[in-house]
């Protein structure tokens, strides 16, 4: 995991020399353990990324990938995060706890708790994208 993330940055320079792309309007999105990511590259990086989208995953998963606290992050950036109250594979008490830490880190946090378990809804990718649209990197 922690070797991806110059993987990642790669890839979107990569797709920033292909296409207009506002530098400042870049969202991190991920589902399970692309959440896990999206939560270490996400606030390890937070000054590259306008906000974060995770469906399904928790900080501390991203925390153990690290191998440290990704609190305090280089910024205050906007998580939206959606999580289903049946998920077995990360539980929803778990993800709460880190909403819980995102907040009291100053961080502004969209928590949505659904009907359900382990999934990533496309009305609920649509609903992050208009939650944090009007974000921006500094």
């Amino acid at each position: 995991y922690g070797s991806d993330l110059p993987l990642v940055l790669a890839a979107i320079d990569d797709v920033q020399k292909c296409y207009s792309i506002d530098p400042k309007r870049i969202l991190l999105n991920g589902f399970s353990a692309g959440g896990t990511m999206a939560y270490f590259i996400g606030l390890s990086r937070a000054q590259l990324f306008s906000g974060l989208a995770i469906q399904s995953s928790t900080l501390s998963a991203g925390e153990s990938v690290a191998g440290r606290s990704l609190l305090p992050a280089p910024r205050k950036i906007p998580v939206s995060h959606f999580h289903g109250d049946q998920d077995q594979n990360f539980q929803s008490a778990g993800a709460l706890n880190g909403i819980n830490r995102l907040q009291a880190a100053g961080h502004l946090v969209f928590w949505h708790l659904f009907n359900g378990g382990h999934s990533a809804r496309a009305a609920d990718a649509l609903a992050q994208f208009d939650e944090l649209k009007g974000f921006t990197a500094p």
